[in-house]
């Protein structure tokens, strides 16, 4: 969740309006942009994109804020990215049987190969026994589209991501 913060103690109310819209402006922008990169990419399925939404503007006595983000799980790690990490499953519903012994299976489409696949763990790189997921760069869907907008209408933005 990025959020973007004007501080003026001492608003009018005419300010203070102007301020509310300004924010609504940015939201909104920023929605709009963060949609369009988060809906590209090899993998997008159109998920992310449709969960990104924008909250607010929100009148405090500090000042008035808002923020765009998602609540998919995966929405943080789709925007900072992920470190090589080894993905195992844990009680997965699917058990494979080997003998008298049941272990868990992970039960995903495997695009490279074309099918829906049943594995212990997500194989990794030759040479790199164990380790599963490659890492990632993130996207920054939220972040940029955020900053260019508050550009825009002439203001900085203290970015924070929750």
């Amino acid at each position: 969740m990025a959020t973007v913060t004007i501080f003026r103690i001492a608003l009018t109310k005419k300010s203070r309006a102007f301020a509310r819209d300004l924010v609504r402006r940015v939201l909104e922008e920023t929605e709009f942009e963060a949609k369009l990169i988060a809906s590209t990419g090899p993998y997008s399925t159109g998920r992310l994109a449709d969960s990104i939404e924008a909250q607010g503007p929100t009148e405090t006595l500090t000042g008035i804020s808002g923020s765009v983000g998602s609540n998919l799980s995966y929405a943080k790690v789709a925007h900072n990215g992920a470190k090589i990490h080894v993905i195992f499953p844990k009680g997965a519903p699917h058990v494979y049987r080997f003998g008298s012994r049941r272990k868990p299976q992970l039960h995903f489409f495997w695009r490279r190969v074309g099918k829906s696949v049943f594995m212990p763990h997500i194989p990794g790189a030759p040479g790199k026994i164990g380790i599963s997921h490659p890492g990632m760069e993130g996207l920054q869907y939220l972040n940029e589209p955020m900053r260019r907008a508050a550009r825009r209408h002439g203001f900085r933005v203290i970015i924070r991501n929750v």
